[in-house]
């Protein structure tokens, strides 16, 4: 069976709840956004993609053992702004930045891709370019340069946290959008 998966920061409940708020002040004014769900809110370091239960089973005990000769401390996230990809003139995802902690995220993201190179998987060349996922811009929603330039200007959205451990994630697709399970849990020393 094929698992679709990805390895991630999960968010402490109380950031979470900061994001929220935050989001339903955007969600006003501009609520045809797919707007991420609270329980959804996390950082991804790297999309797997669908693989079968052995692989999944094999690169979760290989990350194990690659943390084990190249451990990652706990570290501060800090958030920084908010931003658009692939730019805001064809806005399709909007995200909140990472400021702090970028340095430790893409050693982990990198060591994860070491992880699934011995695996025979494809990998990414490109640096990683962390943030959150706050929402994604339906194809036939409408919005504003107003809103977006709001979005855009928002200095009040900032957090800061510390990052305990990476999650390696299941996502089911619902029709109520994905729900996430945890396959395993990477604690940082």
């Amino acid at each position: 069976m094929a698992i679709r998966c990805f390895f991630c920061v999960e968010l402490p409940e109380a950031i979470k709840e900061i994001i929220v708020s935050r989001i339903n002040k955007f969600k006003k004014r501009q609520p045809d956004l797919k707007w991420v769900r609270k329980e959804a809110l996390h950082i991804t370091l790297k999309f797997c993609g669908e693989l079968e239960e052995e692989k999944v089973t094999r690169i979760a005990g290989n990350l194990r053992d690659y943390l084990s000769v190249h451990p990652v401390e706990r570290f501060k996230i800090k958030t920084v702004g908010t931003g658009a990809f692939p730019g805001s003139l064809k806005a399709r995802v909007l995200w909140l930045g990472i400021g702090e902690g970028i340095s430790s995220l893409e050693k982990i993201h990198w060591g994860i891709e070491q992880v699934l190179s011995e695996e025979g998987l494809k990998t990414d060349r490109k640096s990683l370019h962390p943030h959150i996922t706050l929402a994604r811009i339906r194809n036939n929603s409408r919005i504003g340069s107003s809103f977006l330039d709001y979005f855009l200007e928002d200095s009040a959205f900032y957090c800061e946290w510390e990052a305990e451990k990476i999650t390696f994630m299941e996502s089911r697709l619902t029709p109520a959008g994905p729900e996430y399970h945890p396959i395993d849990l990477f604690e940082l020393k």
